[in-house]
């Protein structure tokens, strides 16, 4: 079966036009008309800006570089909070932290026993006769030795 009619009528006009048109579009003086045609548009498109810009602003509504500029400063401002809330939450961890060590050196030091080893210490001292010694005090003697 052949090809499609549409497909036909197509190949004959490519075969006709198509190389005709290859040449004009690697000219140099198409590749010009068309950079001629953007720089017009880009013009065009910038003095129409300015227009609905200046309309806008008459009717004391934003234009899109006003949108534009403050969505930008909404998204700075996001960060900045996001930052102060990492910093603050930090703060208040540190504090929380200071809090619980501060509690539990408190704790530690009202519950804090003598050592064995203290105890032992102070025991053998009062029981070797050189401590017994060193500490009587005979009954005229007020130095202690």
């Amino acid at each position: 079966m052949g090809q499609s009619l549409w497909k036909e009528l197509f190949d004959k006009c490519d075969s006709r036009v198509g190389p005709g048109l290859t040449n004009v579009a690697k000219s140099e003086e198409f590749a010009a008309a068309t950079a001629l045609m953007r720089r017009t548009r880009r013009i065009a498109e910038r003095r129409l800006e300015d227009v609905c810009r200046k309309v806008l602003r008459v009717f004391n509504l934003p234009a899109g570089t006003d949108v534009n500029r403050l969505l930008a400063h909404v998204a700075q401002l996001e960060i900045d909070v996001r930052a102060l809330r990492t910093e603050l939450a930090d703060r208040e961890h540190a504090e929380f932290l200071a809090q619980l060590e501060a509690e539990h050196a408190a704790r530690m030091v009202s519950t804090k026993k003598p050592s064995t080893s203290s105890a032992k210490a102070s025991t053998a001292r009062s029981t070797s006769p050189r401590a017994r010694a060193s500490t009587s005090v005979s009954p005229g003697d007020n130095s202690g030795s």
